[in-house]
């Protein structure tokens, strides 16, 4: 398990360290890779095999960050055999957010990453050229603690949960899935109201110095509904947890749980952070 704070590279840079760093994981591997193991990922794409068998592509397009998840991928066509509901033209991050013209290559990028073998990966990074087109990105996948084993269904879900948003100076995009589970990654930029779930959220009370925390995200999917329409919960994660208290936190904060440093709260470029402000497990 490693957590890797404010290490300072260029964007290209930063996508090969994401697959390295992820690939090397206990029971991760690299099932495809465009990039010919470069030291830059830019425009290129790869997939990483998770220990559950599944499979995240990750790709750039001039500046655009995308993911995407499925059971089955085909290296032979590089394409998707069965993939979650998360189509390739919205991916993760549309072009709009840094690019076209505002992240090359070679601009100067500032990145967290949370990389753990048994819960995934989350990744937050900033544009650091000073040029008023700066922004912050977060994006990434969490291992759902599962509370039935829904793998025996008839129906298939998947056994990861996706999280992603985008804020450039100015403007504000947020494309995420927070907290909804794999089928459901193609939302309307607001958490799916066809979802059911519990967040983690950071408390604003004062007189608790804004950092205590319920730090379980439990999750309900669409894919598993009753007769009434109701969603079955189906697990649970911990690699990040949503910070409501406003101007009361700050970009950087650390949320301490039982003495331990636990969660660093990131939100450059505004109050509100990118999309929904967030906190990343620091394990």
């Amino acid at each position: 398990m490693t957590f890797d704070a404010a290490v300072n590279t260029d964007f290209g840079t930063m996508l090969a360290d994401l697959r390295d760093k992820v690939s090397g994981m206990t029971n991760w591997s690299l099932y495809e890779d465009n990039t010919a193991g470069g030291a830059s990922a830019y425009d290129t794409s790869f997939v990483f095999e998770t220990p559950t068998g599944e499979y995240i592509k990750v790709g750039d397009n001039a500046g655009a960050l995308s993911m995407e998840y499925g059971s089955a991928y085909d290296t032979g066509t590089s394409s998707w055999t069965t993939q979650y509901n998360n189509p390739s033209h919205k991916g993760m991050m549309p072009a709009e957010h840094m690019s076209p013209g505002n992240y090359v290559e070679t601009d100067a990028t500032k990145y967290w990453l949370e990389y753990v073998a048994d819960k995934g990966f989350m990744l937050y990074y900033t544009r650091e050229e000073g040029d008023g087109n700066d922004g912050a990105v977060y994006g990434g996948f969490a291992k759902l603690t599962k509370l039935w084993d829904y793998d025996a269904a008839t129906a298939e879900e998947g056994d990861y949960v996706s999280s992603w948003a985008g804020y450039r100076q100015g403007e504000e995009y947020t494309t995420e899935a927070w907290n909804t589970p794999a089928n459901g990654l193609t939302n309307n930029g607001s958490d799916n109201e066809h979802t059911i779930h519990a967040k983690g959220c950071v408390n604003p009370d004062a007189n608790y110095a804004n950092y205590p925390v319920a730090e379980t995200n439990v999750l309900a999917s669409t894919t598993f509904e009753n007769a009434s329409g109701r969603e079955a919960f189906i697990g649970t994660h911990d690699l990040w947890a949503i910070d409501r208290s406003g101007n009361d936190s700050s970009h950087l904060d650390t949320i301490t749980i039982g003495g331990v440093d636990t969660y660093t709260v990131l939100k450059e470029y505004s109050a509100s952070g990118p999309g929904v402000p967030f906190a990343m497990r620091m394990d």
